[in-house]
């Protein structure tokens, strides 16, 4: 594929790594002057680097599979997890997840990215629904740290209260928005989606 048809998400080996396209950029004007800017997340490494191409340079795109798993334990300087079909297990150091194994949970389910049959990388979702369990008082108008039930401290509008639960991003733990405690009970919301505001951040 040439660089200037490759698409934001799609999966490419550069360097003899396996890579996400995490963002991609043309500059330039007519098709000798133009450059393509590919941000690129080395998937089994967790670097982020950015590659400039021609326009009609060749880039090899990869196909890869998912494999539905179950988080089981940690050892070592491991997480493992298996494989809900086959039963197998597979391993990622614990530098492989980064700060996002913060939203591992005792027997989740989660997919894992495979590449020739080889479990390449955790595939995390975009969001996740979490319960606030501290949140101080807040100032109108202004952002607050609150403490979520996994530990982690994020970044949230006046208005949330440790009676409600959030929406956030598990790239950058940054805010999408606050699902309220009658919403969960009624089963309105769906954990993980980011879908539905339910008029609660009207507050």
């Amino acid at each position: 594929m040439k660089a200037d048809e490759v698409s934001t998400g799609e999966l490419i080996r550069h360097d003899d790594k396996i890579c996400r396209v995490l963002e991609r950029d043309v500059h330039g004007h007519g098709k000798v002057a133009r450059t393509v800017r590919l941000r690129l997340k080395d998937l089994e490494g967790g670097n982020v680097m950015e590659q400039n191409f021609k326009t009609d340079d060749k880039v090899e795109t990869v196909q890869g599979d998912v494999a539905e798993m179950e988080y089981s334990f940690t050892e070592d300087n491991f997480f493992v997890f298996m494989d809900t079909k086959t039963f197998e297990q597979v391993r990622f150091k614990k530098e492989h997840l980064g700060e996002q194994a913060v939203f591992l949970s005792e027997n989740a389910k989660i997919n894992v990215l495979m590449i020739d049959g080889k479990a390449i990388s955790v595939e995390f979702p975009e969001t996740v629904t979490l319960k606030v369990s501290m949140a101080p008082e807040g100032v109108k108008g202004t952002d607050k740290e609150v403490e979520l039930e996994n530990g982690v401290k994020v970044l949230v509008p006046h208005f949330v209260t440790d009676t409600d639960s959030i929406v956030i991003k598990t790239e950058d733990f940054s805010y999408v928005e606050r699902v309220t405690t009658k919403s969960l009970d009624s089963g309105d919301a769906v954990t993980g989606t980011g879908g539905g505001d339910h008029g609660a951040d009207k507050a």
